[in-house]
């Protein structure tokens, strides 16, 4: 068997499964083979090292390319310097560091706020959660 047969299968298999985490439901060979038009046992024989048409592998690649996943991640033969999820625009890894500084700068802001209105003699208001009406989203209308 081919080496980087068998690897690309691998990986094919780990998309899936890792997909089926992200969507957090069992995406089972069946059910990807069900939603390209194909046999179940051509996705299995693709994960098996890629026995198989190419026509299969390039339909398998799209379907995970639609979810994000990187289709030379799964070709290479090695990953180092490739991701394996392309996030459109800015990187999620950016986005993770923009949400983390925004909420540092918050709670710093808030304390410094705290501080502030303390030394004037006020203190903070509660929280208060207002009823929500979820057939509308909006709050809670109280009557007069």
């Amino acid at each position: 068997m081919n080496v980087l047969k068998e690897g690309i299968g691998q990986r094919l298999r780990f998309v899936r499964k890792h997909l089926s985490e992200r969507l957090g439901e069992d995406l089972t060979s069946k059910e990807v083979a069900n939603r390209l038009g194909l046999d179940r046992l051509v996705v299995l024989r693709m994960e098996d090292g890629l026995k198989g048409k190419t026509e299969s592998l390039v339909l398998l690649l799209k379907f995970y390319r639609q979810y994000g996943y990187n289709p030379t991640w799964i070709l290479e033969d090695t990953q180092q310097d490739v991701p394996m999820i392309l996030a459109p625009g800015n990187s999620l890894l950016e986005i993770n560091e923009s949400l983390e500084e925004f909420e540092r700068l918050f709670t710093a802001g808030r304390a410094k706020l705290v501080e502030q209105m303390n030394r004037l003699g006020f203190k903070p208001a509660e929280r208060k959660i207002l009823p929500v009406d979820d057939d509308f989203n909006q709050p809670q209308q109280t009557p007069l």
